[in-house]
């Protein structure tokens, strides 16, 4: 993490922090913002980045300039959904237990509109639901030891709500 912005008269608010013995930061392309038409929603050069935030693993993103923003397009909502689907195949392969993915809200959201479509409807309501900005989810992936049968009650006290009559299953 930077400990000063670089530029004259500003600093950055907090001090460096260390990320030795931290789990890996790793950047990835598909994660972003819905694409193309808004100059907000175009990512700044891979040099750039890699200046801002040396603690950063930055491998995966293959070209200095971003290729995938636009300005004669929008991306569609299915596009996003592609792309979100995608980026969950990637996570999936990786070795850790825990991962936290930071994003934006239009991509988290049509990312998970993908999951959870035979599941009840209280979970679909949280899982279907738009992220608040800085808003923090806990989503726990399972797909039972690789049988492609999916519980949609794996989740902390979910067959224990289906047990007490306080969650319907719906298929």
């Amino acid at each position: 993490m930077r400990e000063q912005s670089g530029l004259q008269d500003r600093q950055a608010k907090r001090q460096a922090m260390s990320t030795a013995g931290c789990p890996p930061i790793v950047a990835h392309e598909l994660c972003r913002e819905h694409l193309g038409r808004h100059p907000c929603d175009k990512r700044r050069t891979l040099s750039h980045y890699k200046k801002q935030f040396p603690a950063v693993d930055f491998s995966l993103i293959e070209t200095e300039e971003d290729e995938l923003w636009g300005s004669d397009f929008r991306e569609e909502k299915e596009q996003i959904k592609a792309r979100g689907l995608k980026f969950m195949h990637w996570l999936m392969t990786r070795p850790e237990q825990r991962i936290a993915v930071v994003s934006h809200s239009s991509f988290l959201f049509f990312t998970m509109a993908n999951f959870g479509l035979h599941t009840p409807p209280l979970i679909q309501g949280e899982l279907h639901r738009w992220y608040e900005n800085c808003e923090m989810r806990t989503i726990v992936l399972s797909d039972d030891a690789g049988s492609g049968n999916l519980d949609s009650l794996w989740f902390p006290g979910g067959h224990q709500l289906q047990r007490e009559g306080k969650l319907l299953i719906h298929n």
